[in-house]
């Protein structure tokens, strides 16, 4: 199951992320741009030494899919039993809606901002992927990143 979703620019900058299928979104905790830097870190580490993106991160107790385009990345937060897989075309049509809204770099204004966050909204709602969530444990949330 999908547990958050990230998007962050490729310089780092948070984009999106939401909390999806669980109660007790601990989201509003997590400092924006700490998880940015991070997944934007051990991207950037996986371009320098295996000369590719990072397509995954295993961890006890979750894991990340990540799909890279040239100014922004995506990645799905997922329960550690999950097959990566499963999740693959539902990020790869997120990545592609994103790239084909998304500006060559950071928006350059909080209407800009908002204004992708709200057709990704809208994306997200129209792809099913929330309702199907939804239907699993009921509750989500969003949270817009600012500057």
């Amino acid at each position: 199951m999908i547990k958050h979703i990230f998007i962050i620019d490729i310089n780092g900058t948070p984009i999106y992320a939401r909390c999806v299928g669980h109660d007790a979104c601990q989201l509003e905790k997590l400092d924006s741009l700490s998880v940015s830097g991070l997944l934007t870190a051990l991207n950037n580490l996986a371009r320098e030494v295996g000369g590719e993106d990072l397509q995954a991160i295993h961890m006890e107790r979750g894991k990340f899919l990540l799909v890279t385009r040239n100014n922004f990345f995506v990645a799905f937060q997922i329960e550690s039993h999950d097959e990566l897989k499963k999740y693959q075309k539902y990020i790869d049509g997120l990545t592609n809606f994103v790239q084909s809204i998304y500006p060559k770099s950071n928006p350059s204004n909080k209407e800009d901002a908002l204004k992708i966050v709200s057709e990704i909204e809208n994306f997200l709602e129209k792809s099913g992927l929330l309702g199907r969530q939804r239907d699993l444990l009921g509750k989500f949330k969003s949270k817009i990143f600012k500057n």
